[in-house]
C-alpha cells in the first residue's frame, strides 16, 4: 500500500511539473530549454550531493558575483559554502523554477533555499558560450 501511495505521489508531481511548464523529467531533445533544464538538474544534484567540483564546473570563467568577485574568488567561496550546506540543514528546490531565454542569455528563477534560519531565493543568469554550452555567469540571492 505504501508503494502504491509513493508511485501515486510521484505521478502527480510529474504531472504538475509538466503542466507548470517547468523542467519536466521526460522532455527530450537538445534545445536550449532542455539544456538549461539539465544545467538546473545538475546544479541541484551537486548541491544535494555536496559535490563542489561538479557545481563549479557549471560556472563560466566570465562569472562575476553581485559584489564584484571574479570566477576564482567566487568559486573558492562556493566550495566553502557547499562544505557546510548539510550541517546548516539547507534544502534546495527547483520545482518552481522558470526559465526565460533571450538570445544567448537565460534567467532561471526562483531557486529556493530553505533552512532553519529562513528562506532565500536565488536568481541565476546563464549564458550560451562560444562552445554552445550554457554556463552560469551571474547569480543574485534574496533573503
Amino acid at each position: 500500500m505504501k508503494n502504491a501511495r509513493t508511485v501515486f505521489v510521484f505521478v502527480i508531481f510529474l504531472a504538475l511539473t509538466y503542466l507548470a511548464g517547468g523542467c519536466a523529467m521526460f522532455q527530450r531533445g537538445s534545445g536550449d530549454k532542455e539544456l538549461l533544464c539539465e544545467l538546473l538538474r545538475t546544479y541541484e544534484a551537486a548541491l544535494v550531493e555536496g559535490d563542489a567540483d561538479k557545481l563549479i564546473s557549471l560556472y563560466s570563467e566570465n562569472y562575476v558575483s553581485p559584489d564584484g568577485a571574479d570566477y576564482e574568488e567566487a568559486t573558492s567561496r562556493l566550495a566553502r559554502i557547499v562544505a557546510v550546506l548539510e550541517r546548516w540543514e539547507v534544502k534546495v528546490s527547483t520545482a518552481e523554477t522558470e526559465i526565460e531565454i533571450e538570445g544567448k542569455t537565460a534567467t532561471l528563477s526562483p531557486i529556493i533555499f530553505e533552512s532553519p534560519r529562513g528562506e532565500s531565493t536565488l536568481t541565476m543568469i546563464a549564458t550560451k558560450e562560444a562552445d554552445g554550452v550554457w554556463r552560469i555567469t551571474s547569480t543574485e540571492m534574496e533573503r
